[in-house]
């Protein structure tokens, strides 16, 4: 049996168990960090230290770079490492 299979067999025994109330769920706790917000220099900053055009640069941050999206996100005083809307 692959330990792929076998991990996949365990959860599932385990979410069975769980489920009859035979057994206490696991649970793991996550720490979501605030989003930062750079400025348009740290932006360029980034973007030039990665060696990337402007549209590459774009595209990595999945945004459209068609003179609107990434030089409106650059200049905008909202800035965080999120995609712009």
């Amino acid at each position: 049996m692959s330990s792929l299979f076998q991990d996949l067999k365990e959860e599932l025994e385990e979410a069975i168990s769980f489920q009859k109330g035979d057994d206490e769920a696991k649970t793991k706790t996550y720490r979501i960090m605030p989003v930062k917000e750079y400025s348009g220099s740290e932006i360029r900053e980034i973007q030039m230290n990665a060696a990337m055009t402007q549209s590459v640069f774009a595209s990595y941050m999945g945004i459209q770079e068609n003179g609107r999206g990434m030089g409106r996100w650059k200049n905008s005083p909202n800035r965080s490492c999120a995609s712009p809307a």
